[in-house]
Order: structure tokens, then C-alpha cells, then sequence
């Protein structure tokens, strides 16, 4: 947390959702292909929840999710937002506050699905 935002960011300098989760999945030894220059505005919602079942995730009900699980937001038209669960709220790349910071959800907060990386035993 503290990692500065940036917009196709994928390294310690800054990161955007995508590179936040690609780090976290990489931090608990999953293996996660390099996406270099993927739009996440442009990204219809169907898109986007092709790419997460391709890269071997399982879909859930925003209800279902636990710590670990990627929750899918659509805040505009053809825009995505990803964050992680945690047990305080969530984890993700925010773009006003220009920084990875960890925040409760929101009451009326509203997220398209959830999503479980492959963990090998799940």
C-alpha cells in the first residue's frame, strides 16, 4: 500500500488495478502472464470477464467473496476497476487519490462480480 498510481503501471514505480492484481497474484506464487498496454477504459464488461476466466479465475457473486478475491467494478461505459478483498474492505489503485491504499466498501457500493484466482486447492 502507498505504491503510487499510474496508468498501465506494473512495477514498484506505480501501478494501476490490473498491475495491483497482477502483484498480489504474483506475491502468493500464482503465475500470471505480463499484460503490457491493456486498456482498462475501452474494456467492455464482457471483455473484461473473458480475460479474468482465461487467466484461470472462477466467477462468484459479489456476496461469496473472501479475502483474496478480485471484486470487477464498471464505474463509466466501457471502463473497469479491479480490486482485492481483504478483511477490512478492499485494497485497490486509486486514481483520485493517486496512491494503492486499503479502505472499507462503501455502503451502496456497487461491484459487477467477484473472482478467485486458481489457488490449486480451489
Amino acid at each position: 500500500m502507498g505504491r503510487p498510481f499510474r496508468p498501465q503501471g506494473r512495477s514498484a514505480e506505480g501501478q494501476d488495478c490490473l498491475g495491483l492484481v497482477i502483484a498480489a497474484a504474483r506475491a502468493g506464487g500464482i503465475r500470471v502472464a505480463e499484460h503490457r498496454n491493456l486498456p482498462l477504459r475501452g474494456l467492455a464488461t464482457e471483455e473484461a470477464c473473458a480475460l479474468l476466466a482465461r487467466a484461470g479465475c472462477r466467477e462468484l457473486t459479489v456476496p461469496e467473496a473472501r479475502p483474496g478475491d478480485i471484486l470487477l467494478q464498471v464505474p463509466a461505459a466501457r471502463q473497469i476497476h479491479l480490486a482485492i478483498v481483504t478483511m477490512l474492505g478492499i485494497v485497490e489503485a486509486h486514481g483520485g487519490l493517486r496512491r494503492v491504499v486499503e479502505r472499507p466498501l462503501a455502503a451502496g457500493e456497487q461491484w459487477h462480480s467477484a473472482w478467485r484466482l486458481p489457488m490449486g486447492d480451489d
